[in-house]
Protein backbone atom coordinates (compact mmCIF):
# COMPACT_ATOMS: atom_id res chain seq x y z
CA UNK A 1 0.00 0.00 0.00
CA UNK A 2 1.24 3.71 -0.77
CA UNK A 3 0.52 6.60 1.80
CA UNK A 4 -0.19 9.98 0.58
CA UNK A 5 -0.94 12.88 2.78
CA UNK A 6 -2.64 15.92 2.05
CA UNK A 7 -1.52 19.53 2.81
CA UNK A 8 -2.62 22.76 3.06
CA UNK A 9 -1.84 26.33 1.54
CA UNK A 10 0.91 26.44 4.37
CA UNK A 11 2.28 22.64 3.19
CA UNK A 12 0.97 21.63 6.82
CA UNK A 13 -0.18 17.88 6.73
CA UNK A 14 -4.17 18.16 7.27
CA UNK A 15 -4.76 14.32 6.40
CA UNK A 16 -3.10 10.77 5.36
CA UNK A 17 -4.51 7.98 3.11
CA UNK A 18 -3.76 5.01 1.48
CA UNK A 19 -4.14 4.29 -2.06
CA UNK A 20 -3.41 0.44 -3.61
CA UNK A 21 -0.39 -0.19 -4.83
CA UNK A 22 -2.26 -1.29 -8.34
CA UNK A 23 -3.71 2.16 -8.90
CA UNK A 24 -0.01 4.21 -8.77
CA UNK A 25 1.88 0.99 -10.54
CA UNK A 26 4.03 2.63 -14.24
CA UNK A 27 1.86 0.26 -16.85
CA UNK A 28 5.12 -0.01 -18.26
CA UNK A 29 7.66 -0.25 -15.67
CA UNK A 30 5.46 -0.96 -12.61
CA UNK A 31 7.49 0.90 -10.26
CA UNK A 32 5.10 3.24 -7.92
CA UNK A 33 4.38 6.37 -9.74
CA UNK A 34 3.82 9.58 -7.29
CA UNK A 35 1.81 11.31 -10.17
CA UNK A 36 -0.78 9.13 -10.74
CA UNK A 37 -1.19 8.61 -7.14
CA UNK A 38 -1.72 12.01 -6.85
CA UNK A 39 -4.21 11.78 -9.70
CA UNK A 40 -6.32 9.21 -7.82
CA UNK A 41 -6.28 11.59 -4.55
CA UNK A 42 -7.21 14.34 -6.50
CA UNK A 43 -9.87 12.28 -8.30
CA UNK A 44 -11.11 11.70 -4.46
CA UNK A 45 -10.88 15.14 -2.87
CA UNK A 46 -10.74 17.53 -5.72
CA UNK A 47 -8.76 18.54 -8.61
CA UNK A 48 -7.16 21.64 -6.07
CA UNK A 49 -6.02 19.11 -3.43
CA UNK A 50 -2.08 18.84 -2.95
CA UNK A 51 -0.94 15.75 -2.44
CA UNK A 52 2.57 14.43 -1.52
CA UNK A 53 3.88 10.55 -1.45
CA UNK A 54 4.76 9.92 1.84
CA UNK A 55 6.71 6.23 3.21
CA UNK A 56 5.92 4.41 6.34
CA UNK A 57 9.00 3.46 6.89
CA UNK A 58 10.57 7.09 6.57
CA UNK A 59 12.59 5.66 3.61
CA UNK A 60 12.10 8.88 1.57
CA UNK A 61 10.83 11.75 2.59
CA UNK A 62 12.50 11.57 6.23
CA UNK A 63 9.84 10.88 8.30
CA UNK A 64 6.27 9.16 7.71
CA UNK A 65 4.12 12.14 7.11
CA UNK A 66 1.33 12.57 10.38
CA UNK A 67 -1.58 15.50 10.47
CA UNK A 68 0.18 18.70 11.50
CA UNK A 69 3.73 17.41 10.15
CA UNK A 70 5.54 20.16 7.60
CA UNK A 71 6.15 19.15 3.98
CA UNK A 72 9.19 21.36 3.08
CA UNK A 73 9.76 21.90 -0.58
CA UNK A 74 13.40 23.15 -0.68
CA UNK A 75 13.81 20.10 1.76
CA UNK A 76 12.07 17.56 0.06
CA UNK A 77 10.58 15.96 3.68
CA UNK A 78 8.36 15.91 5.97
CA UNK A 79 9.34 17.41 9.49
CA UNK A 80 7.48 18.16 12.57
CA UNK A 81 6.52 21.64 13.38
CA UNK A 82 9.01 23.57 15.41
CA UNK A 83 8.73 22.52 19.18
CA UNK A 84 6.69 24.75 22.07
CA UNK A 85 7.84 26.44 25.00
CA UNK A 86 6.55 24.30 27.87
CA UNK A 87 4.98 27.29 29.74
CA UNK A 88 4.05 29.79 27.40
CA UNK A 89 3.61 27.23 24.61
CA UNK A 90 5.34 29.78 22.25
CA UNK A 91 7.63 28.34 19.24
CA UNK A 92 11.23 27.68 20.57
CA UNK A 93 12.47 30.08 17.58
CA UNK A 94 16.22 29.87 18.99
CA UNK A 95 16.17 25.34 18.02
CA UNK A 96 17.22 24.94 14.59
CA UNK A 97 15.77 22.42 11.56
CA UNK A 98 19.00 20.15 10.96
CA UNK A 99 19.51 16.65 9.19
CA UNK A 100 20.74 13.72 11.14
CA UNK A 101 21.23 11.26 8.80
CA UNK A 102 18.37 11.05 6.07
CA UNK A 103 16.23 12.72 9.24
CA UNK A 104 15.37 16.46 9.76
CA UNK A 105 14.70 17.50 13.52
CA UNK A 106 14.54 20.33 15.61
CA UNK A 107 17.67 20.44 17.99
CA UNK A 108 18.48 23.44 20.67
CA UNK A 109 21.60 26.00 20.32
CA UNK A 110 23.00 23.17 22.84
CA UNK A 111 22.66 19.96 23.76
CA UNK A 112 20.32 18.88 27.07
CA UNK A 113 23.12 18.32 29.26
CA UNK A 114 21.37 15.29 30.79
CA UNK A 115 17.81 13.95 31.90
CA UNK A 116 15.98 16.59 34.46
CA UNK A 117 16.44 19.42 32.65
CA UNK A 118 13.86 21.75 30.94
CA UNK A 119 15.08 24.51 28.01
CA UNK A 120 14.35 28.17 28.90
CA UNK A 121 13.62 30.31 25.68
CA UNK A 122 13.97 33.51 27.42
CA UNK A 123 18.02 32.56 28.35
CA UNK A 124 18.26 29.80 25.80
CA UNK A 125 19.60 27.80 28.49
CA UNK A 126 19.02 24.37 29.92
CA UNK A 127 17.22 24.90 33.60
CA UNK A 128 17.78 21.99 35.84
CA UNK A 129 14.42 21.05 37.53
CA UNK A 130 14.24 20.73 41.12
CA UNK A 131 14.04 17.40 42.75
Amino acid sequence: MAHFAQLDDDNIVINVIVVANEDIADPVTGEDNEEMGVAVCRFHFGPDSNWKQTSYHGSFRSHFAGKGMIYDEVKDCFHPPRPLEILTLEPLESWSLVQTGDRWGWEPPTPQPGPGYVWNESTTTWDEVPD
